[in-house]
């Protein structure tokens, strides 16, 4: 959650179980808020019923298909938005970047949330995981991200543009925990791997392993969910 820097007030989360949803949010004592979200309005709409419930203060949303930076650059301080609903860790960056948000302080927050799903100012409500995904038939048990880039995997690998969000956020997280020269090696190994140039979405990655041009990639699970559940199509 991010909370537009042009209100004070203490910051609320709603209940909700990614690092790729953020809610950046705060109200004060008020009877009203107002949300903008790029999120879709069947994900967000029984969230806001069931705040509302429990607080007895109304949220007025508005769903913006565009970029929520531009928005609120150019409402600036006549900006009615006073929480900010989006997706993905690399958009905080954005606000913070802005000067569009404010800090969150918040005890209940910090009881409730462990320290990996909160920032100075935002909140994570959901975790999105980003997966190896390999054929039904793979011989084996499991695979670590660092595997990835074993040679055994030469010319069979298939991912989106390194340049998505959520491979930037992955190889953010490659680079904390393993640091810059490990992470440089782990990406070469990534690109030599690879079946063909990068491109389409998660959703093509997983199509390109079950047709057999691939034998490994990397998507979220939603993706995978999303081809299960027929969204994608007849598969």
């Amino acid at each position: 959650m991010r909370t537009p820097r042009r209100r004070k007030g203490w910051a609320f989360g709603l209940a909700l179980a990614s690092l790729s949803s953020s809610f950046f949010a705060v109200a004060s004592h008020a009877d009203e808020i107002a949300l903008y979200s790029t999120r879709e309005t069947p994900l967000v709409e029984p969230v806001i019923a069931a705040f509302t419930a429990a607080t007895g203060i109304a949220v007025r949303p508005t769903y913006i298909a565009d970029s929520l930076v531009k928005r609120m650059t150019a409402e600036g301080d006549a900006s009615p938005a006073d929480v900010l609903m989006t997706i993905g860790l690399d958009k905080t960056a954005q606000f913070a970047a802005h000067d569009l948000t404010q800090p969150i302080a918040s005890e209940v927050l910090d009881q409730a949330l462990p320290s990996a799903l909160r920032g100075a100012s935002w909140i994570a409500l959901s975790v999105r995981p980003r997966v190896v995904v390999v054929r039904a038939d793979a011989a084996f048990a499991a695979i670590r991200y660092e595997d990835l880039a074993d040679i055994r995997w030469r010319g069979r690998l298939c991912m989106r543009s390194p340049l998505h969000q959520n491979n930037v956020a992955l190889v953010s997280a490659y680079l904390l925990h393993h640091g810059e020269a490990a992470t440089e090696a782990w990406l070469r190994g990534l690109k030599a791997n690879l079946a063909h140039r990068p491109d389409g979405k998660d959703n093509d990655a997983i199509r390109e392993i079950a047709q057999g041009t691939c034998d490994i990639g990397i998507a979220n699970t939603v993706a995978l969910a999303q081809l299960l559940d027929g969204r994608e199509g007849p598969e």
